[in-house]
């Protein structure tokens, strides 16, 4: 069954790929008449395969190569995505120009070349826009008041990062600016929600990731759950070692009192099970070893099962992996798979907020989504 989908989805791409090829070709032939068509079809193969070559090739291509396979890949499979929208849009124009006009309104144009540079020149700004708004982050604000205790605390100052999803596309850089929008905001502690790495843990090995993490000002520390891309890359142990040596408190269905005035809970991600076949513990299990008279706030990376959440007692809890759909439309696919696939939501004394995430996945864009850092002020009784 899976050789079957592989299969299937090979001949789908492959199929889609040919038609922009063609089209591609169309433009240039006309244009760029000079061009030979042998060097084009190499060229669009190279692109063409270039996620794929990206994702299989860090084991044995050199880093900077496997680097711009990587993000030419992901601006192609973007690309792809628009395209076909566009195309279906393309043609009901194509019809209701020819019932409109009856070919008279176009007459002496090459209305077949026009529509064809249209698609590629509106995928062209979707994906300057859509890079533009992936590299710089918003600051997404939030106040709750939970109607509890919290020893001599009255608030807490709470920085939330998801998704960053560091690898050869989100690199160093774009850590050192989340780093100081991070202490800019003067958090009383940081949660880091899963997803920190892109599969691959060796680009935070070998650009020294962990020492940035360590520029980190937070008054109770960092505080980290794995997502599913961590296990994806299946060195969990390297990863375990690599986030205690960055001073990130990391917590596999773990539990921590903060300054004898709060919990965090950090759940295993749902999608360890099928790396190490043990299932996470059940959250009322987790919530066993809490004093519930004091604020109990859980990291969750995927907003899955709330409903558990809810029932164990837990105040607030926050989480990620979402990406909001990352680009239009896929965000209306979200909504309907989770109760919650961005903001805030209440229900009763149980608070959740889902973050957007920091980096991207695949496509280095973000269209209808934002690139954020969630800053939220929680108030005790």
């Amino acid at each position: 069954m899976v050789y079957l989908i592989g299969i299937i989805f090979l001949t789908i791409f492959a199929a889609i790929n040919l038609t922009v090829g063609l089209r591609g070709w169309i433009i240039i032939r006309q244009l760029l008449p000079f061009i030979n068509v042998y060097l084009y079809w190499i060229l669009f193969a190279f692109i063409a395969l270039s996620f794929f070559l990206g994702r299989l090739g860090g084991k044995f291509l050199p880093s900077t190569v496997d680097a711009a396979f990587n993000i030419v890949g992901g601006y192609w499979i973007a690309a792809l995505y628009y395209f076909i929208i566009l195309a279906v849009l393309l043609a009901i124009v194509k019809v209701l120009i020819k019932l409109a006009s009856s070919g008279v309104l176009f007459r002496g144009y090459n209305v077949e070349l026009i529509l064809n540079m249209s698609i590629f020149i509106v995928i062209f700004i979707i994906l300057a826009y859509g890079t533009y708004n992936a590299t710089h982050s918003k600051i997404i604000k939030y106040d709750i008041a939970i109607d509890k205790r919290a020893g001599d605390l009255k608030n807490l100052n709470i920085v939330t990062v998801s998704d960053i999803h560091l690898g050869s596309i989100v690199g160093k850089s774009r850590l050192n600016k989340m780093i100081v929008e991070i202490n800019g905001l003067k958090p009383d502690i940081v949660f880091l929600c899963g997803d920190i790495v892109d599969d691959d843990i060796s680009p935070f090995l070998t650009e020294n990731m962990g020492e940035t993490f360590k520029q980190i000002k937070s008054k109770y520390g960092v505080y980290a759950v794995l997502g599913n891309h961590e296990y994806i890359g299946g060195n969990i142990q390297e990863i375990e070692k690599a986030y205690k040596e960055a001073n990130i408190i990391l917590l596999k269905d773990g539990v921590e009192k903060v300054n004898n005035s709060f919990y965090v809970v950090g759940r295993d991600d749902v999608s360890g099970v099928r790396v190490n076949g043990k299932k996470r513990e059940d959250i009322s299990k987790l919530i066993e070893r809490c004093d519930k008279t004091l604020p109990i706030i859980v990291l969750d990376h995927q907003p899955v099962k709330i409903e558990e959440a809810k029932s164990a007692g837990v105040d607030l809890q926050f989480s990620g992996h979402t990406h909001k759909g990352q680009f239009f439309p896929t965000n209306l696919i979200t909504k309907k798979i989770f109760k919650i696939d961005y903001g805030y939501l209440k229900e009763d004394k149980f608070n959740i907020i889902v973050t957007s995430g920091f980096g991207t996945w695949g496509p280095p864009i973000r269209v209808g989504s934002n690139s954020e850092i969630v800053k939220t002020e929680v108030d005790f009784k």
